[in-house]
């Protein structure tokens, strides 16, 4: 399996990914942004487990009727499909039950900042898998969105243990990128999807099981229900887009989950804007710009520029004179 992912790694469908791939990205991030503000209200009266459980299980029933067309082949490669869930499914269960703990344990501008960090760790797992490093373009982006993601959340410079939790939160993510990027290029897309949003559905309920659900109210039914359906909408959309974009190019697009998650908050909770994070959020929408629209684009003109030869331009060979007889 470790070959096999390195060659995902370097180049699942093209290295550098289609535009459709890259636009299905960022309509995915749009919808895990969207997720902040109904997830606040859910934990007000779910437990972290309790609600990843719902989120998950009305996830799974908005998925089934796209995978009733791969029916047989579901079936006939369920101990496959069941594989690759409980592996993607479990590690991205357990990221979200890392980073809940480390919510308890730091302020949410650190948790947010630095789970954002797995933009940093994707191309360093690559690099070390695949043996590829990313290009000039792709670590200039990577240090501007982090310098942006620091902005915007309004993260401070201490550690403690609800840090080094965020990190691990952050691992787990840049995992799941990877695990996505694997598993989408050689399974069916709905199927998959199904199989590891079902994942986190049934490892989110054993862990309620011990540290319970909370109160499922009318207000935490609404936002489940929200949450299930985006879910179940933008990991669809990551799946089939990572088909076609290669990882450290979906990690860094998918950092514009807290730009859409801090425009929410200001439209909904009233969150107050500041200059910080307007630069912030700006910073990390260049970053894209600089690392994914700006190096194809100049692959594009080079391919169409006309090549002129220095010797100058080219013309047709002058007729050579027939010799008479001598």
């Amino acid at each position: 399996m470790t070959d096999a992912l390195s060659a995902s790694l370097v180049d699942p469908v093209s290295t550098v990914g289609t535009a459709r791939g890259r636009l299905m990205l960022a309509g995915s991030a749009v919808l895990f942004g969207s997720m902040f503000v109904p997830a606040q209200r859910a934990l007000e009266d779910l437990t972290p487990a309790g609600a990843t459980c719902l989120r998950f299980a009305v996830a799974t029933l908005a998925v089934l009727p796209f995978c009733r067309r791969q029916g047989p082949e579901l079936r006939s490669n369920a101990s496959i499909y069941l594989r690759a869930g409980l592996i993607a499914g479990g590690v991205n269960t357990l990221g979200f039950m890392v980073q809940s703990l480390a919510l308890q344990r730091t302020s949410a501008s650190n948790t947010a900042f630095l789970a954002s960090l797995f933009v940093i760790f994707v191309p360093v797992l690559v690099a070390v898998t695949a043996r590829q490093l990313p290009s000039v373009w792709v670590v200039g982006g990577i240090v501007i969105a982090v310098l942006g993601s620091f902005l915007l959340t309004g993260a401070s410079l201490q550690v403690n243990v609800g840090d080094v939790l965020s990190l691990g939160a952050a691992w787990c993510g840049a995992m799941h990128v990877l695990l996505i990027g694997y598993f989408a290029t050689r399974l069916s897309a709905s199927p998959f999807n199904l199989a590891q949003i079902a994942a986190v559905a049934v490892l989110g309920g054993v862990i309620a099981v011990f540290t319970g659900f909370g109160s499922l109210t009318w207000t935490a039914f609404a936002a489940v229900v929200y949450l299930g359906v985006a879910q179940a909408a933008g990991l669809g959309l990551q799946v089939v887009a990572q088909r076609e974009v290669d990882p450290t190019s979906s990690a860094l697009i998918l950092l514009l989950i807290p730009v859409v998650g801090a425009v929410l908050a200001v439209i909904v909770l009233d969150d107050p804007v500041s200059i910080q994070r307007v630069l912030g959020a700006l910073l990390v929408v260049t970053a894209v710009l600089v690392a994914e629209v700006v190096p194809t684009r100049r692959a594009a003109r080079r391919a169409v520029a006309p090549v002129i030869p220095a010797s100058g331009p080219i013309v047709p060979d002058a007729p050579v004179p027939e010799r008479g007889p001598t």
